[in-house]
Order: C-alpha cells, then sequence, then structure tokens
C-alpha cells in the first residue's frame, strides 16, 4: 500500500506503465464546491492530463471509474475520452441519495426559483482499457480476433485433440491406425490425430464444442463447463497426462477481460442506493462517497491482491475499501490536511483488518 502527499500529474508520471487494475476516482466536479480545490481554469484539459496518465498506467485489461455529477462536463470528458484509441466506454452508473436535502425537494411553498429538477444523484462512468485500432468493435471482441491471445489455451485444446484422435476408439472404426508403408512427419501425424478427433468430437457431442477446436483461428473460444465435462467422460481426458480441470482453464481465460465479478443473486442494476449521508455520518470531506458503494465497485472491477489506485484520495474512502475488500491500494492527495485524515482512516481500516484476521 502506497500513500503520497502531493500533486497527482508528478506522482503519476513516476508510476510503471500497466501497472494497475483499477482505478477509482472522485476528482474536483469544477462547480464551486471549494475555492481551494474546486475552481479550475481550463477544466477539461487539465482532466484530460490525468485521464491520459491513468489510460498509461492501466493494466491492458483496466478499467477507469471516476466520479461527477455535472452532465455538461461529463459530457465533454465522455468525448474527449473516446478521441484516445485506448480505451473504450463501458456504462454509467448512478448512486440515488433519497436522504439528502430531502426538505428542499418536497417544494412545500409550491415553486421554485431553480425553475429545473433538483439533482439528487450523482454519476461514475466506467471505461475499460484496450488497444483497439478498430472503432465500433469491443475491447472483448478485439482480443478474442487476435490469434495471438490465448496461446496456452490454443496449445492446450491442440494437444487434446491429438491425444484423443491417438488413444480414443472411435464408433465403427477402433483407433487410427497410420499407413507404415508411407512416411509421416510427427506434424502430419498430429494433423491427422486432431483432424479425425474433431470429426468425431462433432459427432459424438456435437456443435457446441465446435469453436473450443478451433485452436488456430480468430474462431476459438473457450467452451462452457458443461461441456468440457462431456469431453471429458466422453474420450476419458482424465487419463490424459496433460488434464487440467476447467476452473483452471477458465481463470487463464479469464485473465484478459475487463475483470467483473459477481455473486448468484448479485444485482447488477446501474443504480446504487446506499444509507450514507454526509450530514448525518459525519463526513470528514464535504465530497466523501459511501463505502459500500466504494467496496461493491473494487470487488466487482478487480481481483483480490490486484492495484487500485486514486489520485484524488481525499478522505481515503477508497483506500479503506480496499483494505476491507483485500487489494493493493496506491493513493494521492494535494491537501494535507484531508491527507492526514485519510492516512489516519487507512492505518484504522487496516488495524481492524489484520486482528480479525486473528480471529
Amino acid at each position: 500500500m502506497e500513500l503520497y502527499n502531493g500533486d497527482c500529474l508528478e506522482i503519476m508520471k513516476e508510476m510503471p506503465s500497466e501497472s494497475v487494475e483499477l482505478v477509482l476516482t472522485d476528482p474536483p466536479y469544477n462547480i464551486g464546491k471549494s475555492k481551494e480545490w474546486d475552481r479550475i481554469p481550463n477544466y477539461i484539459e487539465w482532466c484530460m492530463d490525468w485521464l491520459k496518465e491513468c489510460l498509461r498506467v492501466l493494466s491492458p485489461h483496466g478499467t477507469l471509474i471516476f466520479w461527477h455529477n455535472d452532465m455538461v462536463q461529463i459530457s465533454h470528458l465522455i468525448c474527449e475520452l473516446l478521441k484516445e484509441k485506448d480505451v473504450i466506454y463501458n456504462s454509467t452508473g448512478i448512486w440515488y441519495k433519497p436522504n439528502f436535502r430531502s426538505i428542499a425537494w418536497k417544494n412545500k411553498n409550491g415553486n421554485t426559483t431553480q425553475r429545473s429538477w433538483f439533482n439528487v444523484c450523482e454519476y461514475f462512468q466506467v471505461f475499460t482499457k484496450c488497444k483497439t485500432d478498430k472503432p465500433g468493435q469491443t475491447g472483448w471482441k478485439q482480443v478474442k480476433l487476435d490469434v495471438n491471445n490465448f496461446q496456452n489455451l490454443r496449445k492446450y485444446a491442440f494437444d487434446m485433440l491429438v491425444w484423443i484422435g491417438k488413444n480414443a476408439n472411435f464408433a465403427g472404426g477402433g483407433t487410427i491406425v497410420l499407413n507404415k508403408s508411407k512416411r509421416t512427419s510427427e506434424a502430419e501425424k498430429q494433423s491427422i490425430f486432431s483432424t479425425v478427433a474433431r470429426r468425431s468430437i462433432f459427432s459424438e457431442v456435437g456443435g457446441r464444442a465446435d469453436h473450443f477446436t478451433r485452436y488456430g483461428t480468430t474462431q476459438w473460444e473457450l467452451c462452457t463447463p458443461e461441456t468440457y465435462e462431456v469431453l471429458t467422460k466422453t474420450y476419458n481426458l482424465r487419463e490424459w497426462e496433460k488434464y487440467r480441470e476447467y476452473e483452471d482453464l477458465r481463470q487463464e481465460y479469464e485473465d484478459l477481460r475487463p475483470r467483473f465479478n459477481t455473486e448468484k443473486g448479485d444485482g447488477v442494476s446501474n443504480v446504487f442506493l446506499s444509507s450514507w449521508n454526509n450530514t448525518a455520518n459525519k463526513s470528514l470531506h464535504p465530497c466523501q462517497k459511501p463505502l459500500d458503494i466504494t467496496k461493491k465497485l473494487i470487488q466487482t472491477h478487480s481481483n483480490r491482491g490486484e492495484k487500485v489506485l486514486d489520485m484524488f484520495m481525499g478522505s481515503g474512502t477508497t483506500g479503506v475499501a480496499c483494505v476491507n475488500a483485500g487489494r493493493d491500494f496506491i493513493g494521492v492527495e494535494k491537501d494535507e490536511k484531508y491527507f492526514k485524515i485519510a492516512k489516519e482512516r487507512i492505518e484504522t481500516a487496516k488495524a481492524v483488518f489484520f486482528d480479525a484476521q486473528k480471529l
């Protein structure tokens, strides 16, 4: 865990490229919340400076999330970000705040000087890192269309076919017997075995396993666990010395995908509710975000042990959530007052976490 008291642009420039799995941050909104830190000249250009650094330090499949609540500035930032070639817009999330300023919303006098709807939400924008030169294609599609990806898994599928071809008893024909009068190279033998095995799989298992056997094409993909189990039982794959359990294959397959961890029964709506109230909960920062929503975002978009960066750390909520979720954390805060608050909160969270581990 690394905490820095300083300017995020200067500190981020010292960070290694592709070293962070998730950036989750809450920058100044430039709406006058504070004269000291929320009035920024050339705001969009300033944001793009740190956003470009975010893209640099993110892993090839990392996720960028930033909070904001001003729709006009959000629209400008999205448009500017989408000009960058290595990022794709993913989604927008909403924090609905029913407990904030409830008296003002009731419009007790029957009119309002605002002459507009009162905003009861804040928003977070989600982008995923992806090296793509084809606009309109998703990051995942780009990954799948590159035959240089998944090399170990493709080789495993090929070796499986060769083993099946060598060892399986095929309906009506027994095992494959090569013509001994003809000199056949090892590569040719493997090609024969794999081709015959593919035909057998298509006949015995069906088209659901077809893409898993297309090891050298852009159509290759990992089959479902149900299909893999049918393959395993049909061809006694557990007798093969190179056999791997499905979960092992799945973990390697998922490694190139942006993280999106959900459990059965988890809601995946983009609207979040929280009992947090800056007034009632005596917030340590005027823009403090709920710990429960922050932890949810971290757990969904990163894995345990991976690095999460927040370069506008404020009072340290992202760091506390990382401690509770078992993630590594890099936090940057320019304001010395809030840096001290954040550091104390995170250290306290670490102490509670480690004490709990001892029980």
